[in-house]
């Protein structure tokens, strides 16, 4: 077996997540739009509550608040649209290694090369009360990761966990193809250095 005949292991985010999470952006616009334009919706819920007139006129920071809210809304809707008619992978296998996407959304993916993964495992993380699945990376060279990490948390100088919520596959089996993965290319690399030796 050479290092080309391995079988590249992808998992991508859930498709249903993010087109929920581009739904959740447009009441954002709509409500931004409703306070800059008709006042409709907001009209609406001003007369429910003072129905003998509004003591409380719109100001200046509820137009820029009204902006923000348009502009949040429309980079959500947007990225969750991209992730699904172009989704990219949140961790990638290949004979390189294993390509991590730790960066803002357009960054490009870190790559951890085989020979600096020291281990690999996935378990939930407590998380404000909340059980969150995580993929951890043990790493030999952290330097080689962002500090400050998208998507995922540093355990300890050694270790991030990728958080994988939003994956469409469990982190435990992808931990173990990655680790399987690993063992070959290991096995690989010391087939091959003894027959050049």
């Amino acid at each position: 077996m050479h290092l080309a005949d391995i079988r590249p292991i992808e998992v991508r985010r859930s498709g249903l997540k993010m087109w929920l999470m581009s739904l959740a952006g447009i009441p954002l616009v709509v409500l931004g739009v409703d306070v800059l334009r008709s006042r409709r919706i907001i009209g609406f819920f001003q007369n429910l509550i003072w129905p003998n007139g509004n003591p409380e006129v719109l100001e200046a920071r509820d137009h820029i608040w009204a902006a923000a809210l348009i502009v949040v809304g429309l980079i959500i809707a947007l990225y969750g649209v991209i992730e699904l008619i172009n989704p990219r992978p949140a961790i990638y296998a290949d004979t390189l290694g294993i390509h991590v996407r730790l960066g803002h959304p357009l960054a490009k993916a870190s790559l951890i090369p085989w020979d600096e993964l020291d281990d690999i495992g996935a378990e939930d993380l407590d998380d404000e009360g909340d059980a969150v699945p995580v993929l951890w990376l043990s790493v030999l060279e952290p330097s080689r990761l962002p500090a400050h990490p998208w998507g995922a948390r540093w355990l300890d100088t050694k270790t991030i966990a990728v958080l994988a919520s939003d994956w469409e596959k469990a982190p435990a089996p992808v931990g173990m193809e990655i680790a399987q993965a690993a063992l070959t290319v290991a096995g690989i690399k010391r087939t091959d250095s003894s027959v050049v030796t």
